[in-house]
């Protein structure tokens, strides 16, 4: 478990406005629930967990954590690409699918997990039985293995992952940032259509019918688009979801 170095079961919660989590230990015994009505403290969150595992645990001999040698066959055969397959919000599934990719590839130690999103590598040390964990984790984190048709799958704590190609994957992003590129200009061309509809306008020029609609309501659109990010941003970071 992150934070604890101890074998532990249990689960982390929140929203706007608190964070929670359980553990149980079954080398130690006992377990612990905190709740905090707070969410704008991650560090408060880890230094609390981190003083409820160091009073359970003191005095006790800690387990060491699980490690194995390198399957070198093994870590070949799990090398490659893999997408994400299983998104907590579907509305919002399309984008999770698209960006939350990772990539394994051998590392001198065992395995690297190369993340789609920061460029940055993690890697993991092999636990036996294509299990794998990060150096700091008490027991496996990530399982390698198949689903019933034979094809590679990754299982790491709540996500899960389907071997794919790393070609396609790049071409959606691509694809992606193309689209939010074509919203973006959309404001500029309403703009620059405005200019020479004045320009024509003071030549006597009249207005087709329905052509104003269509040069602004894609700009305003576009400009609602670019907003939304920014207002839920400024939302989640002042925790005013609820107002």
């Amino acid at each position: 478990d992150v934070g604890h170095r101890a074998r532990a079961r249990g689960h982390d919660g929140g929203i706007d406005g608190f964070l929670s989590c359980y553990r149980y230990f079954p080398e130690l015994g006992p377990g612990y629930v905190m709740l905090l009505n707070g969410s704008h403290s991650v560090r408060a969150y880890a230094e609390i967990r981190g003083l409820l595992f160091a009073h359970l645990a003191r005095g006790r001999v800690l387990p060491e954590p699980p490690s194995a040698a390198p399957d070198r066959e093994a870590i070949a055969a799990a090398t490659g690409h893999y997408d994400f397959a299983n998104p907590r919000v579907e509305f919002t599934g399309f984008l999770e699918r698209l960006l939350v990719n990772i990539d394994l590839r051998p590392d001198p130690d065992g395995l690297a997990l190369d993340l789609q999103i920061g460029g940055h590598a993690v890697p993991l040390v092999p636990t036996g039985a294509d299990g794998y964990r990060q150096a700091h984790e008490s027991g496996t984190s990530v399982r390698v293995a198949r689903d019933r048709e034979g094809r590679p799958i990754v299982s790491a704590g709540w996500a899960y992952f389907e071997a794919g190609s790393r070609a396609w994957a790049q071409a959606r992003v691509l694809a992606l940032q193309a689209a939010l590129a074509t919203i973006q200009l959309a404001p500029l061309w309403a703009l620059g259509w405005a200019l020479l509809a004045g320009i024509g306008r003071l030549r006597g020029r009249r207005l087709i019918p329905g052509e104003l609609a269509l040069h602004v309501w894609p700009a305003v659109a576009a400009l609602l688009c670019l907003a939304i990010p920014a207002l839920l941003l400024l939302v989640v970071t002042r925790g005013a979801a609820a107002t």
